[in-house]
């Protein structure tokens, strides 16, 4: 996979007059602009895939055990939400899927966006972005990477999250992050893609970091039943 990496910007004091006077001629204060203030309601704008794949290849490589413990904290306070869409990159030059791409899982009430950090661990950002804005805006090594809906995946559309489990390396750093449906479904966002597993009874045990990749299709993990 080809991945890309966005780049990225106090007077003196004047002689006091009297008391009685300085009440007399004191100004009240200016109230806030309502420019001002409608800066500060408006919300963040929606950042770009390669923005939020470039900040977090910098903070994994400043603490990647810090990044883990974080991105799944943050992970399971998004469960009893449904997901609506998981989207990854298609290459409008090629004409095909990127392999190793990153996933965005939308939602209800924000994103989970899974990038792999090497050909094992992943991290998340959980900033909002835009799947209409294409992946970098100034084109990705030739390429035009656009966000489309992943149809392996549209098992877990529509559905209820339960809890999430996470798969880690030996070193403790996340390989897996996987949702759970209340039906005992699954679906798992790894470094190699994502795969999902239809509910065969009510519990299943989370996927290991030993998941190995389907074969024939590269973005897909192979997920094993109970």
């Amino acid at each position: 996979m080809t991945t890309t990496a966005a780049t990225v910007a106090l007077q003196t004091r004047t002689a006091v007059a009297p008391v009685a006077k300085a009440c007399a001629l004191a100004a009240p204060a200016a109230a806030p602009s309502k420019a001002r203030a409608h800066a500060d309601s408006t919300p963040t704008p929606p950042a770009l895939g390669a923005e939020v794949l470039n900040t977090l290849e910098k903070r994994w490589k400043h603490d990647a055990r810090s990044l883990t413990l974080r991105v799944m904290e943050a992970t399971i306070h998004r469960a009893s939400q449904n997901i609506e869409d998981v989207l990854t990159l298609w290459d409008e030059d090629r004409v095909r899927w990127v392999e190793k791409a990153p996933f965005l899982l939308r939602m209800t009430k924000g994103d989970i966006v899974v990038c792999p950090m090497d050909d094992m661990h992943v991290a998340a950002s959980f900033k909002r972005l835009d799947d209409a804005l294409p992946f970098d805006a100034a084109g990705t090594a030739g390429s035009r990477l656009t966000w489309r809906s992943f149809g392996p995946c549209s098992y877990a559309v529509g559905r209820r999250v339960s809890s999430f489990a996470f798969g880690t390396s030996e070193a403790g750093l996340l390989t897996v992050i996987e949702a759970r449906f209340e039906d005992g479904g699954r679906l798992a966002l790894g470094a190699q893609g994502c795969g999902y597993a239809q509910a065969r009874r009510r519990t299943n045990p989370p996927v290991r970091s030993s998941v190995r990749a389907t074969p024939c299709l590269p973005w897909s993990l192979h997920l094993r039943s109970a």
